[in-house]
């Protein structure tokens, strides 16, 4: 197959402007966690069970490197935990989680899986593409699943594919009418499970199957049932978009957007992949991140180890990665991609699949190039 680059987007896609146990888990509106992970899957310390129902939170399990102290899951949050080399842990929410919440600032130096100056090398026009726009929506970090929409009238359609392995080329796609904003399509790691956004934008909803060979069900709301519960909901003035879920499909990233709010990068983290998914809270970015008006920075992909956000910048019209800091959480320093919209990485950060107009200028095709 001849590699090659696509042409820029010179057209206005129809999505690029315009407007269990986790329930006792909630996120405060001032912050998620940030996207620091550590390895500290267990936590030691009394009281760090995450369904304690008061009391200090324990210490985090040992994480390598040290990521921030997580959300509060009990009525007053304990130490975060400590990355291997570090000082004392400083204040943070309660002892690590299965993701490796509880480790702080203060370790080793963290090195992104992916460089903080990406380049495109080789690409590739991926043989899935259809005759229409398809607007890349997730692949799965191994490679073997891939989801996209086409979105004709008001019509959403969600066309997905697999393949044994991540070098031969995919099979025969399967497609759903979903009943979704126009907006993109996320797939957890292992291919199983689907997100989008409802299509009044006030809630999400979840497909499922039991293999990736396999097609997906009916739509069901019960892992976003908090997100639309009366007490705790979206403002009637807000709305949902840009669903991306992270690789070990325990923290879920999207847009919280209108009423005037310019923090549109928001996620939610839980403790298990059984649980429903709490309240979010806004994610700390720099001020290039923030949004403006109806437009705003939509979340693309994440990678691995949740140390660069991949976004689709709805004013400069271009996609965007930009990198956590090591010290605070916060994303900030974006590289610019150019117009590559729906990046999203694979598991080391050495490829990247992204839609773009194709060479013939005539409709949105989906890609996978070398990351250099």
């Amino acid at each position: 197959m001849t590699a090659s680059r696509p042409s820029s987007f010179r057209r206005v896609l129809p999505w690029v402007v315009g407007p269990s146990l986790a329930s006792a888990v909630a996120c405060g509106d001032d912050g998620g966690l940030p996207p620091l992970r550590g390895d500290g899957a267990t936590a030691t310390g009394s009281g760090a069970s995450r369904s304690a129902a008061s009391g200090a939170g324990g210490q985090g399990g040992t994480s390598d490197p040290g990521g921030q102290g997580g959300e509060t899951s009990a009525s007053s949050g304990g130490e975060g935990g400590v990355g291997v080399g570090a000082g004392a842990g400083g204040q943070g929410g309660p002892g690590g989680g299965d993701d490796g919440f509880g480790g702080v600032p203060g370790g080793p130096p963290v090195i992104p899986l992916c460089d903080d100056d990406l380049e495109l090398g080789d690409v590739i026009r991926l043989e899935v593409s259809t005759a229409a726009d398809d607007l890349l929506g997730s692949v799965t970090p191994d490679e073997r699943a891939i989801a996209w929409v086409v979105v004709d009238a008001s019509t959403v359609t969600m066309h997905y594919a697999s393949r044994a392995e991540a070098d031969e080329p995919f099979e025969a796609a399967s497609t759903l009418v979903i009943d979704a904003a126009p907006d993109s399509v996320a797939l957890s790691y292992d291919g199983l499970r689907a997100v989008f956004v409802d299509a009044d934008r006030k809630g999400f909803s979840t497909v499922t199957r039991s293999s990736i060979e396999e097609a997906f069900g009916e739509p069901a709301k019960t892992d976003f049932e908090l997100f639309e519960a009366e007490d705790t909901g979206l403002p009637a003035d807000e709305t949902y978009g840009d669903p991306v879920l992270a690789p070990t499909d325990l923290s879920f990233y999207f847009s919280r957007f209108g009423g005037g709010r310019t923090m549109t990068l928001f996620a939610s983290h839980r403790f298990s992949v059984l649980d429903f998914w709490p309240q979010a809270g806004a994610v700390p970015v720099s001020s290039a991140l923030e949004g403006d008006g109806d437009d705003r920075l939509r979340p693309t992909g994440i990678s691995d180890d949740r140390q660069t956000l991949f976004l689709w910048d709805d004013t400069e019209q271009t996609e965007l990665a930009a990198t956590a800091n090591p010290m605070t959480g916060r994303f900030e320093a974006p590289t610019n991609l150019g117009e590559l919209r729906g990046a999203t990485p694979n598991a080391d950060c050495t490829r990247i699949y992204y839609s773009a107009v194709g060479d013939d200028d005539e409709s949105v095709e989906l890609y996978v190039g070398e990351l250099e």
